[in-house]
């Protein structure tokens, strides 16, 4: 996903210099949506077909580190989208089109 959106941020740059001109600054390139790591196994697990595996949630607390994490910490891909006009898919189709990829 993230080899298409820069492979099109390249094209429009080349097609449309006038699009991009100006436009510096830090982008966020990630999937549409947001989920926790528990969301993430779970979405795996159904699209990879794996039954009988059962996924408890766990707390930050659960496993302490030596830095603070933030409570909520998703990229935001919405200057992208608003700057550029490249949407982002869903983070589960792009799961599912990675999945995909390593079967083959």
């Amino acid at each position: 996903t993230l080899a298409v959106v820069i492979t099109q941020i390249l094209a429009r740059g080349l097609q449309f210099p006038r699009l991009v001109e100006g436009k510096y600054g830090l982008y966020h390139a990630a999937v549409a949506g947001a989920c926790s790591r528990f969301e993430w196994v779970k979405e795996i697990l159904a699209a990879a077909c794996i039954e009988g595996v059962t996924v408890s949630p766990a707390k930050t607390e659960e496993f302490p580190a030596p830095a603070s994490r933030p409570a909520f910490s998703a990229l935001d891909s919405s200057k992208l989208a608003r700057e550029l006009g490249l949407i982002m898919p869903p983070w589960q189709e792009s799961l599912r089109q990675c999945l995909e990829g390593s079967r083959s």
